[in-house]
């Protein structure tokens, strides 16, 4: 008597997801039709959306399918636009997650070197060379790259974070500009049911789950058996990130010609002012600027008049003074320039005649008297002095 093989648990699972699947979006495309791609981005903004007659209620509102469209575009920002599909092939041509043999590797061979005098190291920096020339032996099993259903993609939160707002933000932000080019691939590990525990890529993984045109990811599929070592990794992995300083985010914005960066250095180098590449050991050096967001800032506050003249009034009044071009003063001088009742004459006069180093300590003090930031209290002791000025000069 013949048995008939029964199918492993995971494989039907994943087949009856299948089939849920392709049930609720028949459902639900004889329900919305051509409006279906508006009503999934509302939905993942957060909105219930349901039919009414030839209608459809919104939140609590009533809308008709021009109506749905419109609010989708304002709230997601993705309805009307093109995403590309999933890649299955390299530019080559090579099948993606495809393992290709590599050509074994040259012996080394050894090149003379000129005959020059060696330098030869003692004590701590023949031991920091010793160290660099250290690499571990032990290279675990290699991984391999494969894409995979986004319904085999889990997230242990045993030891994996919490979303929170801050993680809401970023996932909305990474679905915003999703772009198979800037897409790094998640680390995963194969479980026993068949399924994927996410260690590295929560939030990549959020965004393509809400992206109406992705249904699967490619993936870096690593030896991880048990949640505690998947843990070992994940910490291993996050604590070893270095991330960019806003100073290298910013000049690389510049290389990459982003208009808000070019302006920002653009009023820069037009009054002959540096935008540091790293923070400096100490005092901020003359004419020289530590903080580009705050410019970046300023730029969309006040815009850029105000802002080339703050800039322009700072170097030419403090050209040799170190720590001049501070945030709070750099925020502070461009707002109150860009006041159309005060004369930039007077606040080159004031600012001229200001020691910087006790403009400051004003500004500290005035944050913990008076509260704000130290932003606000900058401007606050600004605007005093300027006051004081015009009242001395009509007296």
């Amino acid at each position: 008597m013949t048995t008939a093989l029964r199918k492993p648990a995971h494989v039907m699972a994943a087949e009856r997801e299948v089939e849920r699947k392709a049930e609720e979006a028949a459902r639900l495309q004889e329900l919305y039709g051509d409006l279906l791609p508006d009503v999934q981005v509302l939905r993942k903004r957060g909105f219930v959306v349901t039919r009414e007659g030839g209608k459809f209620m919104v939140g609590n509102k009533l809308l008709d399918r021009a109506g749905v469209r419109a609010m989708a575009r304002r709230e997601g920002g993705l309805a009307g636009m093109s995403f590309p599909r999933s890649p299955t092939k390299t530019v080559t041509g090579l099948k993606i997650g495809a393992t290709v043999a590599l050509a074994p590797k040259k012996p080394a061979t050894s090149t003379p070197l000129p005959t020059t005098k060696e330098k030869v190291l003692s004590g701590a920096a023949a031991t920091a060379k010793a160290k660099a020339a250290q690499h571990s032996a032990d290279l675990g099993t290699k991984p391999r790259v494969v894409w995979l259903d986004l319904g085999l993609l889990t997230v242990d939160k045993t030891y994996q974070r919490e979303v929170g707002k801050a993680g809401i933000t970023h996932i909305n932000r990474i679905l915003l500009a999703f772009n198979w080019n800037c897409y790094q691939p998640i680390v995963v590990s194969e479980r026993d049911d068949g399924t994927y525990a996410v260690i590295d890529g929560q939030h990549r993984l959020e965004a393509a789950k809400k992206h109406p045109q992705i249904d699967s990811l490619p993936c870096y599929i690593i030896e991880a058996p048990d949640v505690a070592k998947q843990a070992e990794i994940f910490v291993a992995v996050n604590s070893r990130r270095i991330g960019l300083t806003s100073l290298q985010q910013f000049h690389a914005a510049v290389a990459a010609k982003q208009p808000e960066a070019m302006e920002a250095f653009g009023v820069c180098r037009n009054a002959g002012v540096t935008i540091l590449k790293a923070p400096p050991s100490y005092d901020i050096p003359p004419k020289s600027v530590l903080s580009p967001n705050t410019l970046l800032k300023m730029l969309r506050q006040v815009g850029r008049p105000a802002v080339a003249t703050a800039i322009k009034l700072l170097a030419e009044t403090h050209p040799e003074t170190l720590n001049a071009f501070r945030s709070p003063t750099i925020a502070a001088l461009c707002r109150v320039v860009a006041d159309p009742k005060i004369d930039a004459a007077k606040v080159r006069t004031v600012l001229a005649a200001t020691d910087l180093a006790k403009f400051y300590d004003d500004t500290r003090n005035g944050r913990v008297t008076s509260g704000g930031t130290l932003e606000t209290s900058a401007e606050r002791v600004l605007r005093e002095r300027i006051a004081k000025h015009r009242e001395a000069t009509t007296t």
